[in-house]
């Protein structure tokens, strides 16, 4: 993770001086505290980083502490090599990249997500696969694990053969922020394609 608090947006396209996503956007509310007067720019950006950071770190520790209890429950019981667990979450997320919080721009560190799965049946443990996956593509997963059909209407792919090495994955993927100026992040509506290089 490569964070740059103290980004000036200079050179940058209009849209990152009308983001409210940097550090100095996060309230009193958002840190649960007050934030000291008197500080330059860049003072705050690193005073709001440190909060916002633990805070996130925590929470991150807490789920990590939980996942392995489940974990450990499901190997102290003999349940592992028949139990498929899915671990994932939204998408990426800016932990101080470019001086930003929050998910809603197409950039690398916010369009990843979080995907983990363990089944020893069929998944080689530490099989690493960086196929182009959409969220979209949960569903069919799960209905095919389950034995049950894609249903036509959707818009999604199933992963089972590229998790094992099967299959190769979609060349690029479609996305889109429609929400546009929001009120809170002011954050523009915009669309792009993603491939393995761009």
């Amino acid at each position: 993770m490569l964070v740059n608090l103290f980004a000036t947006y200079e050179g940058k396209a209009e849209y990152t001086y009308l983001l409210r996503i940097s550090m100095v956007h996060l309230t009193e509310n958002d840190l649960k505290t007050e934030i000291p007067e008197e500080m330059t720019r860049d003072e705050q950006r690193a005073w709001v980083y440190q909060i916002y950071i633990k805070d996130y770190l925590k929470c991150i520790a807490g789920i990590d502490e939980n996942v392995g209890r489940l974990l450990q429950y499901l190997d102290d019981n003999d349940l592992t090599d028949n139990t498929k667990i899915i671990y994932t979450g939204d998408p990426g997320f800016f932990r101080g990249e470019h001086s930003w919080f929050d998910k809603r721009l197409m950039h690398e560190e916010s369009l990843r997500m979080p995907y983990q799965m363990r089944y020893p049946n069929e998944i080689k443990p530490g099989t690493v696969n960086d196929d182009i996956v959409m969220n979209i593509d949960f569903a069919p997963l799960f209905l095919d694990y389950a034995g049950l059909e894609t249903q036509a209407y959707m818009q999604s792919e199933c992963f089972r053969r590229n998790i094992t090495g099967e299959n190769e994955g979609r060349e690029s993927m479609y996305y889109r922020y429609w929400m546009n100026a929001d009120g809170s992040h002011n954050v523009p509506a915009h669309y792009g394609i993603r491939t393995e290089r761009y």
